[in-house]
């Protein structure tokens, strides 16, 4: 691992055992190479676990005696600026080193536990992480609605889902696809997650009295052309980002949402006027993260319509034809995939756009259901049969859309029996 200032490392790593810096320089370089977007240290009984996320599954990687896992909390804990005397409070930093000849930023977050402090590192790397629109995974029709959004000349934009599900990458991709000299386009963040050339970047500093809504109410006096805003995260910050709408602004923000349709009650419920929803929203793109099969280990089988659910056998039917035979594909485990056949990741989108109907019904306040229901009757494809095409074209496997697609709709995934899915694969232990 390759400190940004070479001088800081040598003086931190002076005072760890060289054994301890070579283990957490493995761990994150691993990590890095792997595409991994965090790591995690936890104090467990008799010693310090450390696991590591990819593809938004966490897995064991090593694991460390009570004194070894001490020093490595402490010497991760001083790389990041964090005051390693204290073992209790929770507190946050930040370390820059080069590894793929690229610098890569970590968000370092420390809190006392049971059996002792726990670590949690969240990597960010610019060259994997900051992607175009038209590489998130979208069709062309989703693409091409999504460029209708961000170019209308004001309206609220809202990308939603739960934690994880690749919300910041995509409005970042927005940013980066409406940054032009003709524009100038002010962010709020909490914190400033990727640097972007051209944009002022502002960071929420609570212990300065500089929230969202503080922060807001004083960017919009730089008269941005496009802002956007981390996360809409309570009542102030919502009423702020439909003002600026209204007031002539493009608004990008993230909602904490499992659908589309949700966002719009979300709005309301954190006390916006349903006449001001409708009049500043200009639409919903609501987002799951599914694992894409490992290109190296793909096969691929047909199965037989009647193995299908109902609903299933209609999403196959209507995206490859009448009368064809569906095939699923997975992935068998291969020493890329490091067995568990899967590699990377992909978006399924859903994107509501706000018409006459849709208004009518949120100055209403007729309930998410209903605005979804009309939402689809206008062209909107869910989540699930954005997964199906995903599926038709061999680059999920049924069980993953199935599983995210249950998350997001918040009810139980309706997997079926083993014995009626010949094309299934017993799961891989650490998949």
């Amino acid at each position: 691992m390759k400190e940004a200032s070479d001088d800081g490392l040598r003086i931190i790593a002076s005072h760890a055992p060289e054994d301890v810096v070579g283990a957490c320089d493995a761990i994150l370089s691993q990590a890095v190479a792997e595409g991994a977007s965090d790591v995690h240290l936890d104090a467990v009984a008799d010693g310090l676990v450390i696991r590591v996320r990819t593809d938004g599954r966490l897995r064991d990687v090593k694991a460390l005696p009570p004194d070894a896992g001490r020093r490595a909390i402490g010497h991760l804990k001083a790389l990041a600026g964090m005051d390693i005397a204290e073992h209790r409070r929770p507190q946050d930093g930040r370390i820059s080193f080069w590894a793929a000849d690229r610098e890569i930023d970590l968000r370092v977050t420390s809190i006392g536990s049971l059996h002792g402090e726990n670590l949690a590192i969240r990597i960010f790397d610019r060259a994997r992480s900051l992607r175009d629109l038209d590489d998130l995974g979208l069709d062309r029709e989703s693409y091409n609605r999504v460029l209708d959004l961000i170019h209308q000349p004001q309206g609220l934009v809202l990308v939603t889902g739960p934690t994880g599900a690749g919300k910041t990458i995509t409005l970042y991709a927005m940013l980066r696809h409406l940054n032009h000299p003709d524009r100038a386009l002010v962010t709020v963040e909490d914190p400033i997650e990727y640097a972007v050339d051209r944009v002022n970047q502002i960071a929420v500093q609570p212990r300065l009295s500089l929230g969202f809504a503080e922060c807001l109410r004083s960017v919009l006096r730089l008269d941005p052309d496009v802002l956007m805003i981390g996360e809409i995260r309570d009542a102030e910050s919502a009423r702020i980002a439909v003002r600026a709408a209204l007031a002539g602004h493009v608004v990008l923000a993230t909602l904490h949402t499992g659908t589309a349709a949700a966002a719009v009650s979300a709005l309301i419920h954190y006390g916006v006027e349903p006449f001001l929803v409708a009049s500043a929203l200009s639409g919903v793109v609501a987002q799951q993260l599914v694992r894409l099969i490992c290109p190296d280990c793909r096969e691929r089988i047909d199965v037989a319509i009647e193995d299908l659910s109902p609903d299933e056998a209609s999403e196959m039917q209507r995206i490859i034809g009448a009368g064809r035979t569906p095939s699923f594909s997975y992935g068998r485990g291969c020493a890329q995939c490091r067995g568990t056949g899967f590699r990377g990741r992909t978006g399924i989108f859903e994107i509501l756009v706000v018409d006459d109907e849709i208004r009518r019904l949120v100055i209403g306040r007729q309930p998410a259901c209903d605005i979804e229901r009309a939402a689809r009757a206008a062209g909107m494809r869910s989540l699930r049969m954005s997964g199906f095409e995903k599926i038709a074209r061999g680059l999920v496997p049924i069980e993953e859309v199935l599983r995210v697609v249950a998350i997001a709709e918040e009810q139980p995934a309706q997997v079926r029996p083993a014995q009626r899915m010949p094309f299934s694969v017993q799961p891989v232990p650490g998949s």
